[in-house]
C-alpha cells in the first residue's frame, strides 16, 4: 500500500499580509478603549490624548461662539472626568480656557505619573473677518506628582509654560505670543487684577480699542477673587 502524505496547510503571501492588516485595524480600534478604562502605564499615553483633544475642542467652540467652553461636558468629546490614574479639570475665562490633567493618590503613596495643562488663549483677530483667533499650549510637569500643575505666565506679551513644566513634546513650542495690541493690554490688565489691583487693572483696560476685547477684558477683571 502506498502511504498517504499528509497535506501541510499553508498561508499564502497575499492570506498573511490580510490576516496582519485585519489584526492590526482591530488593534487600532480596541486600544483607545482600553487606555481609558484600564488606565495607563507608566508613559500613560491616554493623558496626552485626553489634554490635546480638550485642547482641540475649545478651540473650535471658540471659533465658532468667540467664547470658551465652561465644562467638559460643553466639549461634546469622549473625555472623562476621572480615570484610575487622574482627574481631568477645566477652567475658563472670557479670555482664555485651562484643561489640567492631576495625577491621583496611589494606595502605595508612590509618585508614578506627571501632570499635564493645556491652555487655549486668544492671540489676534483674522483680518477678513475680525473674529478672535486661538493657540493652544501643552505643558508637561518635569517630574511626578501629585500636585495640580500651575497656571501659565503671561510676561512680556509672551505665554509660557509655568514653572516646574515644560513642552511635553520638543516639537512643540514652549511659549505663545500674543500679536494683538488689545489683547497684549488685555492679559497685562488681568495680571494686574490677579496681582490685587483691579482698580489699576480696569484703567489699563479701558485704553483697549476693540469693543470685544474690552468687554470680555473687563468681565475676565470682575471675575478674579479679591
Amino acid at each position: 500500500m502506498v502511504g498517504h502524505r499528509k497535506k501541510l496547510w499553508r498561508l499564502s503571501k497575499v492570506e498573511g499580509v490580510t490576516i496582519i492588516i485585519i489584526w492590526g485595524i482591530l488593534g487600532a480600534i480596541a486600544l483607545p478603549s482600553l487606555l481609558s478604562q484600564k488606565g495607563c502605564g507608566c508613559k500613560c499615553p491616554a493623558v496626552k490624548h485626553h489634554i490635546g483633544a480638550m485642547n482641540r475642542a475649545q478651540q473650535a467652540h471658540a471659533l465658532e461662539k468667540q467664547q470658551f467652553a465652561t465644562s467638559i461636558a460643553d466639549l461634546e468629546i469622549d473625555v472623562p472626568t476621572q480615570t484610575n490614574s487622574y482627574n481631568y479639570s477645566l477652567r475658563s475665562t472670557p479670555l482664555y480656557a485651562i484643561q489640567s490633567a492631576t495625577p491621583r493618590q496611589r494606595e502605595d503613596k508612590k509618585l508614578v505619573f506627571k501632570g499635564y495643562i493645556g491652555m487655549v488663549v486668544f492671540v489676534g483677530r483674522n483680518p477678513e473677518t475680525k473674529e478672535l483667533q486661538t493657540e493652544a499650549l501643552f505643558c508637561e510637569m518635569k517630574k511626578p506628582t501629585i500636585t495640580p500643575p500651575l497656571e501659565p505666565i503671561f510676561k512680556n506679551d509672551v505665554l509660557r509654560c509655568p514653572s516646574g513644566t515644560k513642552a511635553y513634546s520638543l516639537k512643540k513650542s514652549p511659549e505663545i505670543e500674543i500679536r494683538d495690541r488689545d489683547l497684549q493690554l488685555a492679559y497685562k490688565s488681568l495680571n494686574l487684577a490677579e496681582r490685587g489691583t483691579p482698580y489699576l487693572a480696569l484703567q489699563l483696560a479701558g485704553t483697549i480699542k476693540d469693543p470685544k476685547v474690552k468687554e470680555k477684558t473687563a468681565a475676565a477683571i470682575t471675575a478674579v477673587e479679591p
